[in-house]
């Protein structure tokens, strides 16, 4: 049997290369950003915010004021902004502040003036601003309900943007008729920068959707006052504001392809690993992911193919995990991972991960979960009935019972998720 302990080293390895190699900070040196006639407002919005202002101040050649907004976890040095610490995955007082703040400062700007807004993942979470005759925890209950639905993030972003003041381009619409440049560290699978924090600077029409369906599809069990306001459709996002934004250039400063595509460069060149890329984008149940990932890897030890041993498989994108009435602690990558140690029970020379590559996974500490085929006999040895934890969505404690939890910290990164198995 192949050394699987060597290769979680080689896999965890692979993870923090990556996210070195797809740091957006990198990034900003190929855009160089002149500065207007008039003045320059910045704002960083989301997960590493401190750090691409940071870079923004390094490379900007002019004079700027600007606001920061970050999770509370997080830390920006003194570069003459105003710092917000709002709150992730629900949102705080302080986002509404932060909201408050950043419109009243775009709607003095005029055609002169440069707006360059940097947005990453977080931000629907980080700047909430609910429709008048609501309250933050109304908002509270929108974020709650929809992150324990399971429903996709082009689906609760559809949400986000019309119960909001400041989404869907509103923030845009506020800043009209100043040029806008935003720069984006795209989380949302598919890379659709326009859907990054619920499109603040974007407009996006969300008419044709039927709200009341989505409701029913992904059952999510919103407040009563909450799910009367979108059934009435009170806050429809009109087709007329949508040509008030003047977005004068967008640009990619990191992604979920680019994390995969590196991952991949990685494995192969440092590894020697031969790479099957399932999917560089994927919104799925996280169980039934497993066990998609579970049956190429069998393929590849019984028929040595789609993909010859050693190989490398991985994805991209994020799992959905639809969560029942009471749960545990953890998040979509430990409920992946753990459900496919379920898949790999007892196979030899096979390892993986699952993690975020922001380096937080749902309500822990950690970024995800490392498994090899004996991680459900080593738990029976230990006494831990690993399928228990399975159904009570409580993989978190599992894993750091296991010792098998992959903690990185905040990474300043947030790309999505990556998902790998070695297969000797």
């Amino acid at each position: 049997m192949e050394n699987t302990d060597q290769d979680l080293k080689i896999l965890e390895d692979i993870f923090y290369k990556t996210i070195e190699r797809v740091d957006p900070i990198k990034r900003m040196h190929y855009h160089k950003i002149e500065p207007p006639k008039g003045k320059t407002f910045f704002a960083a919005v989301g997960k590493g915010a401190g750090r691409l202002s940071r870079a923004f101040k390094e490379t900007f050649q002019g004079e700027s004021s600007g606001i920061v907004v970050i999770p509370e976890n997080e830390c920006c040095e003194d570069f003459g902004y105003r710092v917000f610490k709002s709150s992730h995955p629900l949102p705080a007082e302080a986002g509404i502040k932060a909201s408050k703040t950043l419109l009243e400062n775009v709607s003095s700007l005029s055609e002169n003036d440069l707006f360059v807004f940097m947005i990453s993942g977080g931000a629907s979470s980080l700047l909430p601003f609910p429709p008048e005759g609501f309250t933050l925890a109304d908002e509270i209950n929108l974020n709650k309900s929809l992150l324990e639905s399971g429903a996709p993030i082009s689906v609760m972003n559809a949400f986000r943007s019309h119960f909001s003041r400041i989404k869907a381009g509103k923030l845009g619409q506020a800043a009209f008729p100043c040029p806008i440049i935003t720069l984006v560290v795209c989380d949302i699978p598919g890379d659709d920068i326009s859907l990054v924090g619920s499109s603040p600077t974007f407009y996006k029409d969300y008419s044709n959707l039927d709200l009341h369906a989505l409701v029913d599809f992904y059952k999510i069990r919103f407040d009563k006052s909450i799910l009367n306001f979108f059934l009435s459709k009170q806050e429809n996002v009109c087709q007329d504001k949508a040509i008030q934004i003047n977005n004068k250039n967008s640009f990619t400063l990191s992604s979920g392809a680019l994390a995969i595509k590196a991952a991949s460069i990685i494995a192969k060149e440092n590894y020697g690993l031969n790479v099957l890329v399932l999917a560089e984008s994927v919104e799925e149940d996280s169980e039934l992911l497993a066990a998609t990932h579970a049956k190429v890897v069998k393929q590849v030890i019984e028929h040595n193919s789609p993909v010859k041993k050693p190989a490398f498989i991985i994805s991209g994108g994020e799992s959905l995990v639809n969560l029942p009435s009471n749960y545990g602690k953890g998040g979509r990558n430990s409920h992946f991972a753990l459900a496919l140690a379920k898949e790999i029970k007892g196979l030899p020379g096979v390892s993986g991960f699952a993690a975020d590559t922001d380096g937080i996974d749902g309500n822990g500490n950690n970024a995800g979960a490392m498994v090899t085929g004996e991680t459900f006999e080593k738990a029976k040895i230990l006494g831990i009935d690993l399928h228990e934890y399975l159904n009570k969505y409580d993989s978190y404690v599992a894993f750091k019972k296991l010792r098998s939890l992959l903690i990185s910290g905040p990474t300043g990164v947030n790309v999505n998720d990556i998902r790998a198995i070695i297969v000797r």
